[in-house]
């Protein structure tokens, strides 16, 4: 009787093991595949149109996200903070994040950069570098940024907080951006990453800085609040515009709407001052 429970506990053991050694067989034949945390990293600088000298890498390895395994890559070049999720299998970029960093570790990155770069590698030869689109058909996050910074009517040197971001909007690959202007009034740009155009963005004032309103002070007519409102889309009619008045802390502002052929114009307007205090546009579908 003892004989024979040994031997069924020998047999249990025996099937453990083999089932054991077959699932570590199965992980390691599928990490065998994956692409290697260098293929990534030279991934996601080809992205960036930037050479090896030019960039510092942190923290990279190897993460999960529902199922789908990936490199998560950080590092840093010309002031600027880069974080990438690079497809362990197919070596896609799935996700890319960037922002600029502050002053103190902008020099201190321009400090290493400079110490490791070689004569010979001054500039990347990548034409997203250069503001085109690069070899995947896309426009380079610079460009996105000049766009957005354009059409804002402010100069980089001016903006504050500076947050890039590519992602996809019902299948279309698109550069998220938002940064402050000089008062820390927020503008928020989603562009085409194909074409540069500008698909939709915000704006919005600064809640901080308080309009003062004189006893004496009349608000503005909806005329007066019809011609700001064309003064920033010429090409409108003024039957196009609806508006509302209505009360937000204590003093009135307009609230409307621009219909205007293929945009659709929402803002919000002092109605003292006739200052702009939110504008958002977005493409009709």
């Amino acid at each position: 009787m003892n004989r024979k429970i040994k031997t069924l506990r020998l047999a249990g053991i025996f099937c453990a093991l083999l089932l054991l050694w077959g699932c570590q067989s199965s992980q390691t034949e599928t990490t065998a595949q994956y692409i290697g945390i260098d293929a990534a990293k030279e991934a996601a600088l080809t992205d960036a149109g930037l050479s090896s000298q030019q960039a510092v890498f942190s923290d990279s390895g190897l993460d999960n996200r529902d199922g789908t395994f990936y490199y998560q890559i950080r590092f840093t070049a010309d002031g600027k903070k880069y974080q990438y999720a690079i497809d362990a299998l197919t070596g896609v970029v799935i996700e890319v994040q960037t922002e600029m960093e502050s002053p103190e570790a902008s020099e201190a990155s321009a400090e290493t950069e400079a110490l490791s770069k070689q004569p010979s590698s001054a500039a990347p030869s990548s034409s997203a570098s250069a503001g085109t689109a690069d070899s995947s058909g896309m426009i380079s996050q610079e460009t996105a940024l000049e766009t957005a910074l354009a059409h804002a009517g402010i100069t980089q040197d001016q903006a504050k907080k500076i947050e890039i971001q590519r992602d996809y909007d019902h299948g279309t690959a698109v550069y998220e951006i938002e940064f402050y202007g000089e008062n820390w009034e927020e503008y928020s740009y989603h562009i085409d990453a194909s074409t540069g155009e500008i698909i939709s963005y915000d704006y919005d004032q600064n809640d901080s800085i308080q309009q003062t309103t004189d006893a004496s002070q009349a608000m503005l007519t909806e005329d007066q609040i019809r011609e700001i409102v064309l003064e920033r889309v010429p090409t409108a009619s003024s039957d196009h515009i609806f508006l509302r008045l209505d009360e937000d802390d204590g003093r009135m502002e307009y609230e409307g709407k621009l219909m205007e052929e293929d945009m659709e114009y929402e803002f919000k307007i002092d109605a003292y001052s006739g200052s702009v205090t939110e504008w958002e546009a977005e493409k009709r579908p």
